[in-house]
């Protein structure tokens, strides 16, 4: 009681203020009818901003909800045509290929660079959400780069835009694969080394993953062949392969989860201590 005196003491000129203030336009807007008018055209205006407002804000909110369902709907896809890419490589090479056995991780991209000679991605998945450093990372058109560093939601991916990026990849429908090196100058452009100068390669020709590196499986799109370049004296290729990422233009991507990691870890350590 003794809180509500002192505040009314402080405050009541104003609250007082206001209640007159209110009363005069009650009467004002009652017994005016051009006022009246005015008040119900301005409270119409008001409301209908306030409505549009809100509209706006729901389809925002389902806007995003579409997109992850959409997310969700590509994971799968992803998933399908992989074990189907590994059919055909079965049919055509009479062998198992064991990169079926993958899954896809939705994730956002909340943070990416372009410009570094060490470019790097933040992504809203982690740890918790079954993301571990050494994993792939693809977009809708191809490579990303690989986790590195993970927390409990969120990771660090090292962009196909660093300088110590190493993906193994070969050019469709041969057997000829290197690294793909990026030389830290156009974020559209990488380059495949260590192809021989024997080797059938043309302009246009797509390049993908070759299945040696334990981040991708083998048959994930890369880009195509811009130019090739044999040096004087040289064995071997210069190949510049445009990215059919853009990866200036990163909003959602997936994380790679390689079910048989902890199979194939413990073949390759017995392997090692023989």
């Amino acid at each position: 009681m003794r809180n509500l005196i002192l505040y009314l003491l402080r405050y009541g000129s104003f609250v007082l203020f206001l209640l007159l203030e209110g009363i005069c336009i009650s009467l004002l807007v009652n017994y005016n009818e051009s006022q009246r008018e005015i008040f119900v055209n301005s409270s119409g205006n008001l409301n209908g901003k306030v409505n549009s407002f809100t509209h706006r804000v729901g389809e925002i909110y389902t806007a995003h909800r579409e997109v992850d369902s959409l997310s969700n709907v590509i994971r799968e896809l992803r998933t399908q045509n992989l074990y189907l890419v590994s059919l055909i490589e079965e049919a055509q090479l009479d062998t198992l290929i064991l990169d079926t056995f993958h899954t896809f991780i939705p994730a956002r991209v909340i943070q990416n660079s372009i410009q570094k000679s060490n470019n790097f991605i933040t992504i809203n998945k982690g740890e918790k959400d079954g993301v571990k450093p050494r994993m792939g990372v693809v977009a809708d058109r191809g490579v990303v780069g690989v986790v590195r560093d993970v927390s409990a939601n969120y990771a660090t991916v090292m962009s196909v835009l660093h300088r110590q990026s190493r993906t193994s990849a070969k050019i469709k429908g041969t057997g000829y694969f290197g690294n793909l090196k990026w030389q830290g100058i156009n974020p559209n452009v990488v380059n495949l080394e260590d192809i021989p100068k024997h080797v059938n390669v043309q302009v246009g020709d797509t390049i993908h993953t070759s299945g040696y590196s334990r981040h991708f499986p083998s048959g994930i799109d890369i880009g195509k062949v811009k130019e090739v370049e044999l040096s004087q004296g040289s064995n071997v290729y210069t190949i510049e392969v445009s990215l059919f990422t853009d990866m200036r233009d990163l909003e959602v991507v997936y994380v790679m989860e390689d079910h048989q990691e902890v199979e194939l870890d413990s073949l390759l350590n017995v392997g090692a201590d023989e």
